[in-house]
């Protein structure tokens, strides 16, 4: 392997990442209860957000900057997923929404010390100087990266890029943790 200082500019993907354990029952557990729950509160959301943006709704302005502007701490839907026919996609894109895109490495720096390797060693069977320091800090690429808990337990997070939340709204949130 080679050695490289990456200067700490960005953290390393899921580096100060924390969840947090959820009550038994709670929304996001993974229980099949919970996700058909889960499942409405998605469908649900989805039709206040099309009467939001077709102007079918009272206040619709104020709603739209809400549900458009997510904050760390909303429920949250990642929006590709909903044209998505896998569950678990759909599961683990909507959560909790813990750290909004914060800019870090796309890698770590296990997996980018070893991209780096793979390419001194091309180098080197070519027979062309590399210079691994300025390869490393040149072509590094950075992302910014959204992570939600979508689960109950503390390590049920999913990391997700160049994707876009919308937070569910309260009213409909509340109206599924309640039941």
């Amino acid at each position: 392997m080679v050695e490289i200082a990456w200067n700490g500019q960005h953290p390393q993907p899921h580096e100060g990442v924390e969840g947090g354990a959820l009550p038994e029952g709670h929304l996001l557990a993974l229980t099949e209860e919970a996700i058909a729950r889960r499942l409405e509160m998605i469908s649900q959301t989805w039709r206040r957000w099309g009467d939001i943006l077709h102007a079918r709704i009272d206040g619709r302005d104020a709603l739209f900057e809400r549900m458009y502007s997510p904050r760390v701490g909303d429920l949250v839907i990642e929006q590709t997923t909903s044209f998505r026919r896998d569950p678990i996609s759909r599961v683990q894109a909507c959560g909790l929404l813990l750290i909004h895109e914060r800019k870090e490495w796309a890698s770590t720096d296990i997996e980018w010390a070893q991209v780096v390797a793979e390419e001194k060693e091309s180098h080197e069977t070519s027979d062309l100087p590399f210079d691994a320091e300025r390869f490393a800090q040149r072509e590094r690429v950075a992302e910014n990266a959204t992570y939600i808990q979508y689960g109950a337990s503390a390590v049920d997070i999913c990391r997700w890029s160049n994707c876009k939340f919308i937070a569910i709204p309260e009213d409909i949130a509340e109206q599924f943790t309640q039941g």
